[in-house]
């Protein structure tokens, strides 16, 4: 029996009944299942679908948590010679951190289904772990998504093209982190919220 040398995770997230809401994220997801399956030549069955559509079970729904144990699962089962891809659809977002010994940088992360941010400090842990001969192509349809992998491995393309003037809606697809806080502000009891980031 064959070893599967094809695997691939796609994510699809409208963020329904939120002021968050897109749409179009869960069919960018069924097009590229399609585009792969048939051009690439990936197995069905070695593809996970992760969307928020309504009636998804919970484990079929792209929170934080399923898709990072997907990609560890994805990452996890690879060998030299392996083709993995993860495909992202929606809201990307970014934020300051403080590293040991430095000043703030910007950090970049896409925001799941639960607002749980997976950054670009969790896909470079996952990089990491790939081994020698294995390609890994994140493809992020998503705002501030130019630098998950930045200065990691490989990646086609720079954060921001010189000379090419940004397209005229590209503000208005972007999420910041405080619209995200005054979300889960709106949704939960503001004071329990606040211990739990204490």
């Amino acid at each position: 029996m064959s070893k599967v040398r094809k695997r691939a995770v796609l994510v699809g997230c409208n963020y329904p009944n939120t002021r968050l809401r897109l749409q179009g994220c869960i069919n960018d997801v069924s097009s590229m299942e399609e585009l792969i399956v048939n051009e690439f030549g990936f197995n069905q069955d070695n593809v996970k679908y992760l969307v928020d559509e309504p009636g998804t079970s919970p484990e079929g729904l792209p929170t934080r948590a399923n898709i990072m144990a997907a990609l560890e699962e994805m990452v996890d089962a690879s060998a030299s010679g392996y083709i993995l891809f993860f495909h992202f659809s929606r809201h990307g977002t970014t934020f300051l951190s403080l590293k040991p010994g430095e000043s703030y940088q910007e950090e970049e992360a896409i925001v799941p289904c639960d607002l749980n941010l997976i950054t670009n400090m969790d896909l470079r842990r996952l990089i990491q772990k790939l081994q020698p001969g294995t390609s890994f192509t994140i493809l992020s349809d998503s705002c501030h998504s130019g630098g998950l992998i930045d200065k990691d491995k490989e990646q086609i393309g720079p954060t921001r093209m010189k000379g090419i003037p940004l397209p005229v809606y590209y503000k208005s697809r972007g999420i910041s982190i405080g619209s995200i806080m005054d979300y889960l502000h709106s949704v939960t009891d503001a004071s329990k919220l606040e211990q739990m980031l204490r």
